[in-house]
């Protein structure tokens, strides 16, 4: 019903304030219809389905380290540390690793960022040169 209600006043509002604009208004129209469309419903039950899948692992990782609370003694290269919860030490060991994973699993991208910036100056200079060599032939 809301849908409806709004439709009219759309076009009520399209008659008074722009009959001769309907080409603007239809490509609203047709925007406003694919944001609805299945690749929109597809977008949100993605993110749905992996905020589902977020909160299940989180609840995963709290249980486990809930159920390990016994204490250990941990020797690294840079000092030994006594009496250390397992659970905390477990905890720090992955948070270090989905930093450590989150950087490297971004760093092509940013590389390719990188590429693609400097390929568009390339191109920009090859395009500058060019249009040059068309301005000295056409004087010529």
């Amino acid at each position: 019903m809301a849908r409806s209600y709004f439709g009219a006043v759309a076009k009520t509002i399209r008659k008074l304030v722009c009959p001769d604009c309907n080409r603007f208004f239809i490509e609203i129209e047709s925007a406003h219809k694919a944001s609805n469309s299945n690749e929109g419903q597809m977008a949100k039950l993605k993110l749905v389905t992996g905020f589902l899948l977020l909160i299940f692992i989180a609840l995963f990782i709290l249980v486990f380290l809930l159920q390990n609370q016994q204490t250990i003694n941990i020797v690294t290269l840079f000092g030994e540390f006594e009496e250390v919860n397992l659970g905390q030490a477990l905890a720090l060991v992955c948070g270090i690793g989905a930093i450590t994973g989150f950087f490297v699993g971004f760093l092509p991208g940013i590389m390719d960022a990188l590429r693609i910036k400097r390929l568009q100056k390339e191109v920009k200079s090859l395009e500058n040169e060019l249009n040059e060599r068309d301005v000295d032939a056409a004087e010529a």
